[in-house]
């Protein structure tokens, strides 16, 4: 664990991911391991879709393509795709409310999604986290988080329990998380902030904002790396990154 605040590293000033912004909105990122494909929410086709982009080497741009066999003409969000590229989790309200589901890569092509029951309840399931290891998920519905786990990823998750310690404020959402949920970022509050809390015993800090990358305007849908040293987030309609 990398600890936060003055007696630990910052974040650095934060710069746009490039290749994936436009005029429209770009949310929600999520980022491969070697940091060479990312899966995104954007408003360019007109609706709320997901798009994916690769590049060959972190200092190259991204290539963006829609994820038209994820995508329908309800909203999809919230895209996390695995560390190693095979496997994308999402929301979609195609069937009403929001539920989650579930794509893996085959080739070049991905499968059509399929509906994750053990992740998906009556309550609208906004938002999805996976962690890197493949093991823990993290789903928020309302204002509350709640957890699932299993031991294998051939196995399916537990029914997912209540996490109350990180319902610090409103509008608590767009989760990510290291393996086990030892750390645990998401974004709060109207406009958004991101916030951050680590794991204690079998519940977790009082999370505290990201004081050096939040601002007065919107900063959101956080996705955190394994270490803890690297972040891509969403800052008023464009996609940003950090390390440390």
């Amino acid at each position: 664990m990398i600890p936060d605040g003055p007696n630990g590293l910052l974040w650095s000033p934060p710069t746009k991911v490039p290749g994936v912004n436009t005029a429209s909105d770009e949310d929600d990122p999520s980022i491969t391991a070697d940091r060479l494909t990312i899966v995104f929410g954007s408003g360019r086709n007109g609706n709320s879709d997901l798009f994916i982009g690769t590049r060959t080497t972190t200092a190259a741009a991204f290539t963006v393509t829609s994820l038209d066999v994820l995508n329908s003409p309800s909203i999809e969000s919230s895209p996390e795709i695995s560390a190693d590229g095979m496997s994308i989790y999402f929301t979609s309200n195609r069937n009403g409310g929001n539920d989650v589901y579930f794509s893996f890569r085959i080739g070049t092509m991905w499968t059509p999604p399929s509906p994750v029951a053990q992740l998906t309840s009556p309550a609208d399931d906004s938002n999805v986290g996976i962690s890197p290891d493949g093991l823990t998920a993290i789903v928020s519905r309302g204002n509350n988080m709640f957890l699932a786990t299993r031991t294998s990823t051939f196995d399916i998750f537990t029914m997912p329990v209540a996490a109350p310690a990180l319902d610090v404020t409103a509008n608590v959402s767009a989760p990510s998380m290291t393996n086990g949920a030892n750390a645990v970022y998401f974004h709060a509050n109207n406009p958004r902030d991101l916030y951050v809390s680590h794991r204690q015993g079998s519940s977790f800090t009082t999370p505290v904002p990201i004081s050096e990358l939040d601002t007065v305007t919107r900063d959101s849908g956080p996705f955190i790396s394994a270490d803890e040293r690297y972040l891509v987030f969403g800052h008023d309609g464009d996609i940003y990154e950090s390390t440390r």
